[in-house]
C-alpha cells in the first residue's frame, strides 16, 4: 500500500465507455475513493462493487467520488456496471501499470483489494487493504463520510 500523506500517482485510463480519464481530471471534481479489485463478476468483487453502489449517494453528498480499477476490458466493465446497476466509473488497467503504481499488485499477479481516499490535491488521506473482508472497506467508507460531514459542519 502507498502511505498516507504521499502524492497519489497520476494515471490515465479508459473507462467503461472507452473515454480517457486521468486522476487529475477526477480530482478537479473533488476528493476521490479509488478502489482496486481483482475481477468483474467474481463473488467478493461483486459484493464490494455493490457496497460502493449502495454507499454512492452518501459519498456524493459528502463530496466524494467513487472510481474502481481492475484489469478487465471495456466490454467486461460495461456488462458488470449494467448487471449491478453501478453509478460510478470503472477503469481498465489491462497491463496493470496503475495497479502496480498503487502497490495493489499481489502474489502471483493477483490484484489486491485496496481502497484509497485521495483529496482534491492528490494527497492520499487514508488507505485500507483487506483482500477478503469487504466489511472493512464498508467501515472505511463510513469513516470517510463521517469525516467529511464533520468537516462541513
Amino acid at each position: 500500500m502507498l502511505s498516507i500523506g504521499h502524492q497519489a500517482p497520476d494515471f490515465t485510463a479508459l473507462n467503461q465507455n472507452s473515454e480517457s480519464i486521468s486522476l487529475s481530471d477526477l480530482l478537479e471534481k473533488g476528493s476521490l475513493v479509488l478502489f482496486f479489485y481483482p475481477a468483474d463478476f467474481t463473488s467478493i468483487c461483486t459484493k464490494e462493487a455493490c457496497m460502493f453502489r449502495d454507499m454512492y449517494q452518501d459519498l456524493a453528498k459528502a463530496g466524494v467520488q467513487v472510481v474502481g480499477i481492475s484489469p478487465q476490458d471495456v466490454k467486461s466493465h460495461q456488462a458488470f456496471i449494467s448487471e449491478n446497476q453501478l453509478q460510478y466509473p470503472l477503469l481498465v488497467d489491462q497491463d496493470k501499470s496503475i495497479i502496480k503504481a498503487y502497490d495493489a499488485y499481489g502474489i502471483l499477479g493477483f490484484v489486491r483489494r485496496l481502497t484509497y481516499w485521495i483529496d482534491e490535491n492528490g494527497v492520499i488521506k487514508d488507505v485500507i487493504g483487506a483482500d477478503f473482508r469487504v466489511d472493512r472497506h464498508l467501515n472505511f467508507v463510513k469513516k470517510i463520510i463521517e469525516s467529511q460531514q464533520a468537516k462541513s459542519s
